[in-house]
Parts: structure tokens; sequence; C-alpha cells
């Protein structure tokens, strides 16, 4: 692979750069690092490169294009004087990383667009001077660092080992956004990547190289694989899929595999929030107002013209399938032969409180609550489209759980901290409530996405990673045994 057309940045661009600063050295005005420490030392006499820099993004840990060069003398700082007003000022030039950094921002959209939090352990050496440093880099490395726009940071493992006076600003413990990012994934990567050392320490220049492009390109892969594809993804997939499949062929049905699938699911959905919002058990149930009718009973016994206003947004595509009020036309054709199959091929295993006749609780015959036999009759493909779009949901459902888990952690804290008063406390609770229905939803959704995996595809290896969701399972990080009170958070921890 040509030289910048990967991980590694231009080399003879970068190489002509670092031999403007060759024998200066360096001084540090906060504290001594590893990164500081050995850059004028012997450590480095007789050897090409010491070591390598890399960008890396900090929530996921994936590798940036052209984030990735050599090091000679370690993360150099590099002492220049420039005059201003009159006087001789120490400018502090860390060429390497200026160059590698900028390098990355490169090909990042510009921070009006995506606003930045960059972090580096010696962000407070590395700050100073910053935009004076720019001047002598290559034109399309000056790059625009709005103030607002752009927040720098110390990973917070390393924050500990600067001096605490004026070291706040660079604490992602007090930056908003970025959630309990700790900004140290880079030690991870190499961590994993240490194995390389060995074997490339007496390759050339050029296979050295590679090996590394390589070894970065796997990793990025590894991560990306091991993400899973939301469930967004899986439908446009899935939809592509069969535009090609039928591109340049004229179909036999109306309704299409794929929207058939996508609408069922859908509709299993808008079943679930509608069964929760109006529960039909006794317990559950709210009391009924006055003229003894409760909302379900409403919402069952309204006309098409009222039904917007008795079920708001609730339950339109089953309600009135016929009436032409769902999305697209292609759903009302999939939606008239789902509740044609209620009738025509009910399987025997379906409770008779299924087939009531109320739309949330009339059975959708998808592929995993169908029997062997019925479903064989199927077009093909149809136990797998199922499959993978509930892979999406369980990948969906279990990050949005997470979520709301923290917000719900965040919530309680904050009431307890500073909520005073009924009005208040009144508010806080709500708020709590809204999180925990959204919790609720969640659990729901991804037993209900579980099961349906298992019956389509049986017990097997892709329950390592989707496994049962038990009532215990579902807990902040703080979790019900423990002592309540303020916890060591991720911000809090210290390296033993």
């Amino acid at each position: 692979m040509s030289s910048s057309w990967g991980y590694f940045i231009e080399g003879v661009a970068y190489r002509e750069h670092i031999k403007k600063y060759a024998t200066q050295e360096d001084i540090s005005t906060c504290t001594s690092f590893a990164t500081l420490m050995h850059t004028n030392t012997r450590f480095h006499k007789g050897y090409a490169t010491t070591g390598v820099a890399m960008a890396i993004n900090a929530r996921h840990g994936f590798v940036l294009p052209n984030g990735v060069s050599d090091l000679q003398k370690g993360e150099r700082y590099v002492i220049r004087l420039y005059r201003r007003r009159h006087a001789l000022m120490p400018f502090r030039k860390n060429c390497n990383i200026d160059y590698i950094a900028l390098s990355a921002l490169f090909n990042l959209p510009p921070p009006a667009m995506l606003p930045y939090v960059l972090s580096y352990d010696i962000m407070c050496q590395w700050l100073r001077w910053l935009l004076q440093r720019m001047a002598s880099l290559p034109h399309h490395l000056q790059i625009e660092l709005p103030v607002g726009e752009v927040r720098y940071a110390i990973p917070k493992y390393h924050l500990n080992g600067h001096k605490e006076e004026g070291h706040n600003q660079y604490s992602l413990n007090f930056m908003r956004g970025v959630e309990w990012t700790d900004s140290e994934e880079v030690k991870r990567g190499w961590s994993r990547m240490d194995g390389t050392a060995a074997s490339t320490r007496e390759m050339g220049p050029g296979s050295r190289e590679e090996t590394l492009e390589d070894h970065f390109g796997f990793n990025n892969q590894e991560k990306y694989i091991n993400m899973g594809m939301t469930e967004a993804e899986i439908r446009l997939q899935l939809a592509k899929e069969e535009e090609e499949a039928t591109s340049g062929s004229t179909t036999l049905h109306e309704v299409t595999p794929v929207s058939m699938i996508l609408t069922l699911v859908d509709l299993e959905e808008q079943q679930r929030k509608f069964r929760k919002k109006y529960p039909s058990t006794a317990s559950d149930a709210p009391p009924p107002p006055a003229d003894g009718r409760g909302d379900r009973e409403a919402c069952h016994a309204a006309s098409p013209d009222q039904h917007d206003a008795k079920c708001p947004g609730r339950l339109h595509a089953l309600r009135h399938a016929e009436t032409g009020r769902a999305t697209t036309p292609a759903h009302r054709r999939a939606l008239r032969v789902a509740l044609a199959t209620v009738v025509l091929s009910a399987p025997p295993h379906v409770s008779e409180i299924e087939q009531l006749d109320v739309p949330e609780r009339q059975p959708l015959f998808l592929p995993h609550e169908l029997e062997e036999d019925n479903l064989e009759s199927c077009v093909a493909g149809l136990a797998d489209m199922e499959s993978r779009l509930r892979d999406g949901q369980l990948s969906d459902s279990l990050n949005k759980l997470r979520v709301h888990l923290h917000i719900c952690s965040c919530l309680v804290r904050f009431k307890d901290r500073h909520v005073r008063h009924q009005r208040p406390n009144t508010r806080a609770c709500i708020k709590i409530k809204q999180n925990e229905i959204k919790i609720v939803t969640l659990k729901k959704k991804y037993r209900a996405a579980w099961r349906a995996k298992l019956a389509l595809v049986g017990h097997g290896a892709w329950e390592r990673s989707w496994k049962e969701l038990l009532d215990s399972d579902v807990t902040t990080m703080r979790g019900d045994d423990e002592v309540v009170g303020v916890g060591t958070s991720e911000g809090k921890h210290t390296l033993s």
C-alpha cells in the first residue's frame, strides 16, 4: 500500500519536517512523564525509530486514517525562541505529535460540523502555543480549531500525575457530553499490539510499515464486526438485497417478503407498546373514568374518524389496514395478507386469548410463530430474514437499555443531592418514572427478540453474545444490594 493511503502518514514530508528540529531538546513545566523523560536520554541512540504514535477514536478505539507515524526521539518537545513584543519567549514545538494529530484531524469533518474533544497524556504542555506552531506546518495541516467547538482533555488515569493547579479544565469528569469515556483506549490498543514489536524490530521500513498497517486494519475490522449491525442497518441491507434480486424481473406478488417481515415486526412493536399503555389485567389497569369506560374500551369502540383522537399513534396500521391508513401501499398490501392468515392458517398452539377480536392481541404469525410444516410452505428465506432482523433488535435494545440504566442512576443521584420541596420532587419523580417505563419497554423488546431468535435457530453459539435477560440483570451500576451512597465512579478510579 502506498504511503498515506492507509493509517501511516506520508513519510517524505513528515521526515523533512522533523529534520528541522533534530538537535533541539525538550522541557516540561508540569511534570515528568516517560514521554518527555526518555526524549533526551541514551534510549534513542542507535535507533532509526524509537516508537510509534497513534491517533484513535477515544470512544471505540478505531485507529484513524493518516493517524500513525514513527517517533525518532520520543514524543518530542523542542525549544525555540520567538519575539513577542520585543521579548524572547519560549516556543515549545512538538514536531512529531503536532504533525500526526493534525494529519488525523485533516481527514475528519471540520469542528464546526462535528465538535471535537481532543485528549493527550500531556495536553497541558501540548496545547501551549499550538496555534503558533501550526504556522510552520504544511498548509493543509493548518486546521482551524474554533474556540468552543474543540475541547481539550487529559485521560483520566493520567490526570493524577499532573499538578493540581489549573488542571480541572482538562478533566473529563467535568466535560458535558463525554459520558463515561476515560480516553485510555490508546493504551488498550497498544496492549493488544505489543506482540508485533519483536517481529518488526529488525524489519526494513517498508516491511515494518506494511505489517503494522495489516494489524491496524485487522484491529478496526474486528471491532466493527463485534459491534454488530443495528436494526436500521439490517433493514436497509434487506431492502437493498431485495432490490438487487428483483431488478429486471417482474414480481409475482404485490407483497414482497422483506416488506412483509418488516411490517409485521413493526406491528409487533406497536402491539407491545399498546399493551403497556393500556394494560388489560385488573391489577395493572388504572381506575376507569366516571363514564365507566376506560381508555382501552374507548379506543376499540371508536369509529374510524374518532380513532386518531382516541388512540393517538397506536395501532393505526392494524385498525385501519383496509381503510388505507397504513404508511405505504406496500405496507397496506402486507397488512391485508397478514390479517388474512389469522383465519386461514392459525396454528394449534395459539391460545384463545391471543385470538381475541382486539388488534393488540391478534397473532401476526411471523416465521418464528409458525409450525415447521407451515413454514416450509412459505417463501424461502423468510426465517433467515427474521433471524437477521432479530439480531439487530437484540443489539439495539441492549445498547439502549444500558443507556437508560445509566440515565436512571444519574436521575436518582441528582434528585438525592439537589432536589428539595414538593413541586421539584414531583417533577423529578415523574422523570424517573418515564425513564423506568422506557427500561421496561426495552427489556420486553429484548426478551421478545431473544425468544424469537431461539425459536428460529435453536440453541447455539449465538447465545454467547445474546444471553437470556433476567430481572436480576437489569440493574444500575450501583446495584440494589449495595449501600446507597456516592460510590467510586469511573472518573475517580486510580491505578493500583
